[in-house]
């Protein structure tokens, strides 16, 4: 049986730096709504690293990933989140 992580339990995880849990998965939207988070908090290097790390150990299931960046990119831009025009 998987265990869905949610957003908010990713953010604490990579704040705290616990063991990913065994037969985790996530979704696509989740993706997304972290990678926008970390654009809209400025991530710093090492949290962003740990991020991907995730993201390449827990299947994701959904659409395209490529499209989590560009949901970042336009979430935080829609609030104000950028310092420049995508």
């Amino acid at each position: 049986m998987a265990l869905l992580l949610d957003t908010n339990f990713l953010i604490a995880l990579i704040r705290r730096k616990p063991e990913l849990p065994p037969f985790a998965v996530i979704l696509i939207i989740t993706v997304g709504e972290l990678k926008a988070f970390a654009v809209k908090r400025n991530w710093g290097y090492q949290k962003r690293a740990t991020l991907e790390k995730i993201f390449s150990e827990i299947p994701v299931l959904g659409i395209e990933p490529s499209l989590t960046d560009v949901y970042a990119t336009v979430d935080a831009y829609s609030q104000g989140c950028l310092a420049s025009d995508p």
